[in-house]
């Protein structure tokens, strides 16, 4: 038996302490399907469609309905995580939503939308990361120029193109 089907046994065998709660035992089931069993169909049957308010738990499960939604690679998925973000206000939802918008940008060679001038990433430690470890040359002379760019942010592209410049072999590049 595969570890998330024993997973599973053990939430349902828990349902009773979620009575009066089955929207939260929906949730867990949710997240199971989503992050352990790696079913997003499933996920997406488990949570409401629509979801109101702004407490700790509509945001989490409109969240997850829209990480299922990209991981299913659904043509909406983008425009739902941006939403969930709009509603962000408490503390770590916004960074939390940033965080995964920027993943499917990068995942969906839309890395240049992080960087563009209405991007809805602002973290500077999630646009560093991707300025180190996955934006390509193109990317970073545009961000080293930047006139809007933070200069922390400049320097960095800066660094980074220079860096891989030379541990590539592009000294004409380097040069330049």
């Amino acid at each position: 038996t595969p570890l998330s089907v024993v997973i599973r046994r053990r939430i349902e065998a828990q349902k009773a302490r979620f009575a009066g709660q089955e929207a939260l035992y929906n949730y867990v089931l949710a997240a199971h399907a989503l992050f352990v069993a790696n079913d997003a169909d499933t996920a997406l049957r488990s949570l409401p469609a629509q979801t109101d308010g702004d407490s700790y738990f509509a945001f989490s499960q409109r969240a997850l309905r829209a990480l299922a939604l990209d991981s299913k690679k659904d043509a909406g998925a983008r425009a739902a995580l941006a939403s969930v973000l709009g509603s962000a206000k408490r503390p770590f939802q916004r960074g939390a939503m940033e965080l995964a918008l920027a993943m499917h940008d990068e995942r969906n060679a839309g890395l240049d939308r992080v960087f563009a001038a209405d991007s809805l990433v602002k973290d500077p430690e999630v646009r560093e990361q991707l300025l180190r470890y996955t934006a390509g040359p193109k990317l970073l002379r545009a961000q080293a120029v930047a006139k809007t760019a933070p200069k922390q942010e400049r320097d960095i592209a800066l660094y980074t193109l220079l860096h891989k410049n030379i541990t590539r072999g592009a000294y004409k590049d380097f040069l330049t």
